[in-house]
This record gives structure tokens, C-alpha cells and sequence, in this order.
């Protein structure tokens, strides 16, 4: 083994082997998610060795198509349903794309997925907040995207300049309206 990360991979699959077993075969899976999802990591793992951007978009999505394949029929017989399981199915192809995009902006300096990927992953940040917690204040929305335009602010203020910080000041003053009102 060369690397951390293909140690990291193995150690993955013998324990999800184990909980197989351990289950004594009641878990069913789908073949075709299950597939899906391997594909996907191995293009990740790809990107990890070659840097390629489309290694881990493809990676990426392949994984969440393979996710979303399988939940239909593992969720329900280990009754990991609910909220979580609501939020996931309802957004994770969001966080997926806010990751790989924050990814891309990190790994490769591709300034113009900043602005997507901060975004979208507040986005998810709010419906987190709505549906799992089950908080719906207009405040606290407001100050979610106060947050995310600081975050901006922070990551990019060398590109973007100070507009960023302009406006998560008026997401602020706009929360602070809404809770004292």
C-alpha cells in the first residue's frame, strides 16, 4: 500500500464487510448504487494522484447517484429515516455540489466557484436548520447568510474586495431588526 488514503479505503470496506456479517446478511443492498458509489471513490481517489478537475466532479456525483440509489433500500430496514434522512434525500445533491465546489476553489485556486459554493452550502445550512431543527425564525435565516457573506469575505477579500462584507453587515442589521421586532 502506498498511500494513507488507499489504507483508509481498505479499512472502510473490511469494516462495512464486518457489518455485513455482523448482520447477518438482513441488510439488502442495491448492486448498481453500491457499484456507483465504488466508481465514484475510485475517481476521487484519481483526483487525488492526478489533480484532475473532472475526476472529482465525476467522482463526485457518481458517488451521490450511487447514495441516493441505495437509500430507497437500505434506509428503511436499519430505519435511519426521519428528519436526517428527509434532509439528506432533499439536499444532498446541494452539499455535493457546495463541496466540490469549495473543493475546486481550494485545490486548484478557481476564484469563480467561491461565490457558488458558499452559497449553496448556506443554502443547505438553512434547510438543515428548518427541517432537522425544526427553527423557522426569518432572523436566524438572515443571519445564516450574514455568515456565509463574512465566510466569502474571509476567503476571498484578496480577489473580491470588500462587497462581500458589505452585505453580510446588512444580512446582520436585517436579523437584528427582525429579532428585536
Amino acid at each position: 500500500m502506498n498511500s494513507r488514503i488507499e489504507q483508509i479505503v481498505i479499512g472502510i470496506i473490511v469494516l462495512l464487510v464486518g457489518v455485513f456479517i455482523v448482520m447477518g446478511g438482513n441488510l439488502s443492498f442495491d448492486l448498481g448504487g453500491i457499484t456507483l458509489i465504488a466508481i465514484g471513490v475510485g475517481f476521487m481517489l484519481m483526483y487525488r494522484t492526478k489533480r484532475k478537475s473532472w475526476a472529482l466532479v465525476l467522482g463526485a456525483y457518481l458517488a451521490y447517484l450511487g447514495v441516493t440509489a441505495s437509500m430507497g433500500h437500505v434506509l428503511p430496514r436499519i430505519s435511519f429515516s426521519g428528519r436526517i434522512g428527509d434532509f439528506l434525500g432533499d439536499n444532498l445533491l446541494l452539499i455535493t455540489t457546495g463541496l466540490v465546489c469549495m473543493a475546486l476553489f481550494y485545490d486548484k485556486n478557481k476564484r469563480g466557484l467561491l461565490i457558488p459554493g458558499v452559497i449553496i452550502l448556506g443554502l443547505c445550512t438553512n434547510s438543515f436548520v428548518r427541517d432537522v431543527i425544526n427553527i423557522h425564525y426569518s432572523w436566524l435565516t438572515l443571519l445564516i447568510y450574514a455568515g456565509c457573506f463574512h465566510i466569502m469575505y474571509r476567503l476571498g477579500n484578496y480577489f473580491l474586495g470588500s462587497w462581500p462584507k458589505l452585505v453580510a453587515i446588512v444580512f446582520f442589521i436585517l436579523a437584528v431588526i427582525r429579532l428585536v421586532m
